[in-house]
């Protein structure tokens, strides 16, 4: 079980890093695209869900963030932005980035279950 345990937290680490890397650019071209775009065609406010999808999509990168030291408290982070997404989207949310941040999140606490098992 140790090799298990092992070969789950490095790939855990290296599929946050690789998944953070990709909405790190996601969001950097957008924030470029804003830019470049006439702003008098951007919208004054967000609606409430765009908020609730802000608030749980960073909940998502910081727990993602923070699992890569702390596992549980990561993990826990970013499974309940997941959940978050799920609810203010009526339901599953498919999206190959959403999906891996939520096998990222329950990888985390699954490595953090191992460890405290085999202290």
């Amino acid at each position: 079980m140790k090799t298990f345990g092992i070969i789950l937290k490095w790939s855990t680490k290296i599929t946050s890093l690789v998944i953070l890397a990709l909405v790190f650019f996601i969001i950097g071209a957008h924030v470029v695209e804003a830019t470049a775009a006439n702003f008098s065609n951007l919208p004054e406010t967000l609606t409430n869900a765009e908020i609730i999808a802000s608030i749980c999509l960073g909940a998502l990168i910081i727990g993602t963030l923070i699992g890569l030291k702390w596992e549980l408290i990561g993990g826990i982070l970013t499974i309940l932005g997941y959940i978050g997404f799920m609810l203010g989207e009526g339901g599953f949310v498919g999206g190959m980035v959403f999906v891996v941040f939520l096998l990222v999140g329950i990888s985390n606490v699954i490595i953090y279950w191992l460890n405290k098992k085999n202290k």
